[in-house]
């Protein structure tokens, strides 16, 4: 498929200056990156809010085990009797005692006896608590953590309507409550080759019908018109595979409960795109009268004839039962 090429009017045309140039190397999210020197301690905030929950919980466990390692090993160095309670000089016994300590636990069965054996139950007592309030702190921030718990459909459909090709994905909203004030933008990345052989990335923004919506209940359709001044006019799927083309999607809105920003992103290749089909419609009428949305159809398509043939039945049907009705009454003559 190839999209319709035309010499675009003087004020469609775009200045390659206005465009957004990245050098080659800095292009691609997919690409891993080597020779990079981090330190120990460098952003960790972030890595433990980026990691997965089984990762989080892991490390934090890891870290408690050998905290107790370490300071069971400090008791068990200790001359024995330092610890009253404690049968035998053992290093498991001292690392039970460590647990007790650093969880503040006590059961009332070992205590310190001595004077080292205190130093060392008052270092770790400063060190447990500093570690209570770095663990609750950082899963508070993990769980206080806004998402925006929407969906992008797998694909990205293209069709013709009214001799204008018009390009069309959706998101829906997976909430029982809405979002406000969602906002959309919708770019398309390339590598392309210069006039000095240098390949780099060409990001430009495509248009959309309804770029921002104040309410984001259900499904916002998000649709780009193909027509000059579009970066996709005049390409075809083929030429955006050989430029290695992404179509990256991003959304910002404002949860309702807790009024905290959210975002989300999503990019498709060119293997995502679907040609002469749309989105089937996931919203329902019940017998009722009610309305769902059956997300079980999010990613279903249908082809554009079918799709057509079922509105103007639909219209007409509606037409019909709107069609004014005729009275009529029996009149008996006056005698």
């Amino acid at each position: 498929m190839k999209f319709p090429h035309r010499a675009a009017p003087f004020h469609f045309r775009r200045k390659r200056t206005a465009l957004t140039l990245l050098e080659q190397e800095n292009t691609f999210p997919n690409v891993r990156k080597v020779g990079i020197r981090h330190s120990l301690t460098g952003d960790l905030y972030h890595r433990m809010l980026a990691i997965r929950w089984p990762g989080f919980f892991m490390i934090m466990g890891v870290i408690y085990i050998l905290l107790n390692m370490l300071f069971g090993a400090a008791y068990w160095l200790l001359p024995s009797g330092s610890v009253s309670g404690l049968t035998r000089h053992t290093y498991l016994g001292y690392f039970f005692f460590s647990v007790q300590t650093l969880s503040t636990v006590g059961y009332g069965v070992s205590a310190p006896v001595s004077i080292a054996a205190n130093l060392v139950m008052t270092f770790e007592e400063l060190t447990g608590m500093m570690f209570t309030a770095l663990a609750t702190g950082l899963v508070f921030a993990r769980f206080s953590r806004p998402t925006p718990w929407v969906i992008f459909s797998r694909n990205v459909v293209i069709w013709e309507e009214n001799g204008i090709y018009r390009m069309a994905l959706r998101i829906g909203n997976l909430r029982s409550t809405p979002l406000i004030d969602a906002t959309a933008v919708v770019v398309l990345a390339r590598t392309v080759t210069e006039k000095n052989g240098q390949r780099g990335l060409e990001v430009e923004n495509l248009v959309l019908e309804h770029a921002q919506v104040p309410l984001f209940r259900v499904s916002l359709p998000v649709v780009h018109d193909i027509m000059p001044g579009s970066p996709l006019y005049g390409l075809t799927i083929e030429q955006l595979k050989a430029q290695d083309a992404e179509i990256i999607v991003t959304l910002t809105a404002t949860d309702e409960v807790s009024a905290q920003s959210v975002f989300a992103c999503h990019t498709y290749g060119p293997g995502a795109l679907r040609e002469n089909v749309v989105f089937r419609d996931i919203i329902k009428s019940l017998p009722s009268g009610r309305l769902v949305a059956d997300f079980k159809l999010f990613d279903a398509l249908v082809p554009v004839e079918t799709a057509r043939q079922a509105f103007e039945a639909q219209t007409a049907g509606k037409t019909a039962s709107k069609a004014p009705t005729k009275i009529t009454a029996d009149v008996k003559d006056a005698p």
